[in-house]
């Protein structure tokens, strides 16, 4: 175990280096594109946008690798053994050893990500996160950095991973309101695309693979007196015999039920907002009249002027 954890460690450390390597050429391109003409519209949040936007472009750029590399360890892995989705075998000759391991990669990027992103959130409290945000962190930190060091759990990995995919769509959204789009055909689209999938993957599918688990735990707990006399003869590592201490293995798993809590908590925040009657924004948010009402104003008093000069014309 020692030695998957070293390997863990320097295959993450690399990976935080070059996440926050990439958030400063964000933050610079996004200096630079901020000034240039018909980048930003009228409704911009310039300060905001330049704050937080390097952060939201490389999450963009994360969720796109890792929800990907999700989907394709997902298909991969779904018709294997059940013994393989619970643990990667040992042996390099085994025929689901390949695809299982993959998932190694995926995870030291995932890991890398979610190390350099907290860091971020908590400097930067609360613009770009709150308690929720934290708290699922440094529970996918401590849940992946348990499943990378003892190489277990690689399908639940696939499809929690794939939930990334959602995150796309919400980073785009984010980039339309805050260059003032919010206005946009594309803003719809881009949160319409959001709920939809963050309910495929994050709730329904998220949902099945927790079902899943829990029959496979009956496997586990069936095995779990079984002596194994080395690791190379069963792929299983999830026994406490497989020296996977079992208060570990249920922390894990409790994190995965509680993130699917979690999910479920902001699945309401996204229907509240669904359902919520449609109101005009208040300029600058502070109760001011909003764009369409002055674009009213404006035209009212255009007419009324277009008027007073006929009759000015008419009485001379």
């Amino acid at each position: 175990m020692q030695f998957f954890f070293n390997r863990l460690l320097y295959s993450v450390g690399p990976g935080v280096i070059v996440w926050e390597l990439l958030f400063r050429r964000a933050r610079s391109a996004l200096q630079g594109a901020v000034e240039r003409d018909g980048f930003l519209k009228a409704d911009a949040n310039k300060e905001k946008l330049v704050r937080d936007g390097p952060s939201y472009i490389v999450a963009f750029l994360h969720a796109c690798i890792v929800g990907g590399l999700g989907l394709t360890h997902l298909f991969a892995l779904v018709n294997a053994p059940a013994e393989v989705q619970l643990a990667i075998p040992w042996s390099r000759d085994h025929p689901w050893h390949v695809p299982a391991a993959m998932t190694e990669r995926t995870n030291s990027i995932f890991l890398s990500w979610l190390l350099y992103d907290l860091v971020h959130v908590v400097l930067s409290y609360p613009h770009l996160g709150g308690i929720d945000t934290i708290a699922h962190h440094v529970g996918f930190i401590f849940a992946s950095g348990v499943c990378g060091a003892f190489r277990i759990l690689p399908f639940p990995f696939a499809w929690l991973t794939v939930g990334e995919l959602s995150s796309i769509a919400l980073n785009v959204r984010w980039g339309l309101i805050n260059t003032g789009r919010g206005d946009t055909s594309a803003l719809r689209y881009a949160q319409t695309t959001f709920a939809l999938l963050f309910i495929a993957t994050r709730v329904v599918l998220y949902g099945l693979g927790l079902y899943s688990l829990e029959q496979q735990w009956q496997l586990l707990l069936a095995r779990q007196e079984t002596p194994m006399k080395s690791p190379m003869e069963t792929p299983l590592l999830l026994a406490p015999v497989a020296h996977v201490p079992i208060w570990l293995l249920g922390t894990v798993c409790g994190l995965l039920v509680g993130g699917y809590g979690l999910n479920l908590v902001w699945l309401g925040k996204i229907l509240q907002m669904a359902t919520k009657p449609h109101e005009k924004k208040a300029s600058a948010d502070k109760g001011g009249p909003s764009r369409n009402e002055k674009r009213a104003v404006a035209r009212d008093e255009a007419k009324r002027k277009s008027r007073e000069g006929g009759e000015a014309k008419k009485a001379a």
